[in-house]
This record gives C-alpha cells, sequence and structure tokens, in this order.
C-alpha cells in the first residue's frame, strides 16, 4: 500500500507542487486497492470472501482465533440449533383433554400441599382440615424396645408381640380339633367278651401336664327283643382303664334309644398323669318321656406315658351275649383344649 510522502520544507515551489502531486496520486492508488478487496459491497457474501481467510478445502469449520490472527478452526460439538433442527420432525398441538391429568402445584388438589407434606413425614400439625393426616403420625409408630418375644403374653399396654409369639400363646391356649369321624362306629352284641366299642388315637404330648382331649358323639342304641341281660361298659387309656360303669342291668323292651357320649381326659400335672371322666344317657325319641335307659357316669385316673402315641377308647361287654343288640357312634368329634 502506498504511503503519502513527507513534504519537505523547500524554497522552490515547482518541487512542492511535484511532491503534492505524488501524494494524491498514491491516496488513489489506496483507494482502489480498498475498493478491491471488498470487491461491490452491494454483494455482502462476495466482500466478506474478500476479507476472510481462504474457504478452500476448509468447508465445515468456523472462525477462530489465537489471539492474534484468523483462522478456520473445525468445531468442538454440533451446533444446538442444527441438532433442534435434525431433531424435530413434526410438532401438532392438539386441544385441551378434561380428562388429563392438570398441570401439579399447589392449586392442584391431588397433591398434598407443603402443609400436609410436613404433615405427613411429621413435622407438620393434623388438623380437621388436613385430608391426608388424621393424627400425629409419631403417635402411631411402635418403638422397637417395646417389642416382646414373650410367648406368655400379659396385661402390658405398653408392650407388642411378635408373630412368633402370637402364634405360639394361640396354639398352647386355643383349642383345635384333632379329628372328626364321619363313620359310624358300631358295636354289634354277638358273645359274652369284651371288645371295642371304637378307638381314637391320641398323639403324642398331646395331653402335656396340663392339656385335655375332649370326645362328643351322638349314640343310638338298638334293641331287637326283651332282654334282661347287662351291659359292661369301661372307659380305657392306654392299657389302662379309667372308669368301669360296671354290669348294667336292663329290663327295656325293642326300641332305640338315643343320647350324647362325652369324654373327657386331662393331664394332672404330669406327662405320666391323667384323670378322665364318661357320661352318656340314652332315652327314648317319645315326646315327654325322660326315662333314662342307660345312664352312666364316672371318673377315674391313669398314670400312662402322655409323651407317646396312645389310644382313647371304650369298650362293651354283654352278659348274655343277646344278638342283635347294636351301640352306634355318630359324629365323632375330637378336640384338643389347652
Amino acid at each position: 500500500m502506498s504511503t503519502i510522502t513527507t513534504i519537505l520544507s523547500t524554497d522552490r515551489i515547482t518541487d512542492s507542487r511535484a511532491v503534492i502531486n505524488t501524494n494524491f496520486s498514491n491516496l488513489n492508488s489506496d483507494k482502489s486497492e480498498k475498493a478491491n478487496n471488498l470487491s461491490d459491497l452491494t454483494v455482502p457474501n462476495t466482500a466478506l470472501n474478500n476479507i476472510l481467510p481462504s474457504q478452500t478445502s476448509n468447508s465445515g469449520k468456523v472462525l477462530g482465533t489465537d489471539g492474534s490472527n484468523t483462522s478456520w478452526v473445525s468445531p468442538s460439538g454440533s451446533p444446538l440449533a442444527t441438532n433442534l433442527v435434525q431433531g424435530i420432525t413434526a410438532l401438532t398441538v392438539a386441544a385441551a383433554d378434561p380428562a388429563l391429568p392438570k398441570a401439579v402445584g399447589d392449586n392442584d388438589p391431588r397433591v398434598p400441599t407443603q402443609a400436609e407434606n410436613d404433615a405427613l413425614v411429621g413435622t407438620g400439625t393434623p388438623s380437621s382440615s388436613n385430608k391426608y393426616v388424621t393424627a400425629d403420625t409419631d403417635a402411631l409408630k411402635e418403638l422397637l424396645a417395646n417389642k416382646s418375644t414373650t410367648t406368655t403374653l400379659g396385661t402390658s399396654d405398653t408392650l407388642y408381640p411378635t408373630q412368633n409369639a402370637v402364634k405360639v400363646y394361640v396354639d398352647n391356649n386355643v383349642g383345635e380339633k384333632l379329628s372328626v369321624v364321619t363313620t359310624d362306629a358300631t358295636w354289634v352284641n354277638t358273645d359274652t367278651n369284651e371288645r371295642t366299642w371304637f378307638s381314637i388315637s391320641i398323639p403324642a404330648s398331646t395331653l402335656s401336664t396340663n392339656n385335655a382331649v375332649k370326645v362328643k358323639a351322638f349314640v343310638s342304641y338298638t334293641i331287637t327283643g326283651s332282654s334282661t341281660a347287662t351291659k359292661q361298659i369301661k372307659l380305657k387309656y392306654g392299657s389302662t382303664t379309667i372308669y368301669d360303669a360296671g354290669a348294667l342291668a336292663q329290663t327295656g323292651t325293642s326300641g332305640t334309644y338315643k343320647g350324647y357320649l362325652e369324654i373327657i381326659l386331662v393331664g394332672a400335672g404330669s406327662t405320666s398323669a391323667q384323670e378322665g371322666s364318661i357320661s352318656m344317657k340314652l332315652s327314648t325319641d317319645k315326646l315327654g318321656d325322660l326315662t333314662y335307659f342307660v345312664n352312666i357316669a364316672g371318673t377315674g385316673t391313669a398314670a400312662e406315658a402322655s409323651g407317646g402315641t396312645l389310644n382313647l377308647l371304650v369298650t362293651i361287654q354283654d352278659g348274655a351275649g343277646n344278638s342283635a343288640d347294636t351301640f352306634t357312634a355318630s359324629h365323632i368329634i375330637v378336640e384338643k383344649v389347652r
């Protein structure tokens, strides 16, 4: 680029005029150069290309600087605008649907307010206006220190039992069904021998030291003809006869007598000590006839080892061997009582 020559002090006018003419010529040359660099200012892109670094082989690069000079550099990431344009293919705005959820906020009745949230986490004060909390949440919590594993339970209003403690307590204190015999147990008189009417297996350790077994059944006794023969009924546990009703005399005539049989067997403070009782009253099924044809009731003891499985049984022996006399026990229910 040309520069303006310094005008030297001179006494000669002609020389001064020559210097001035030269300087104006240089100014015109500078103007022409600048115009060539900017090309045509009416075409911005062309003018910009003339003053930027060469763009050859720099497609996709951006203008950068090292603090002194500009150059084309590769971008460190994709422009945000490019990502947005590439990611959106279509945008449709539909009309609001009243059935859809509304925006979440303090004005949404389905979402707890800050005060309600505080109450839920135990930092607020529940009130009638707080529809999410009805009581102090801290007051509803059980203290771990009050957990009790004692299986005997008690009367405390502070302690709370574990699941196992409750189970053991219930198992030890509530009765349970041992068996239900739906098949009738029938004794038919055929001879004068003592024969078993029915037998019930009592599982090992059922009686323990203070548990009990209760047996109840509906009984009918049928006589086919006149008979004066005795009937001897016994209650046994294991090999021990707990109660022997003796020879019961009868003077009845043919017919059927009905009633209930009940047996109770208990552990008498030791696994090798038991007490038992039997009761049976049979009468006619005629209305108003309260005459009992068979009426036995008695108690006794045994010293069997109840830690093992033993049978509880009732036997009958006929004094004359009258044929066709029949005892039938129906709906035999056996319960364990604690």
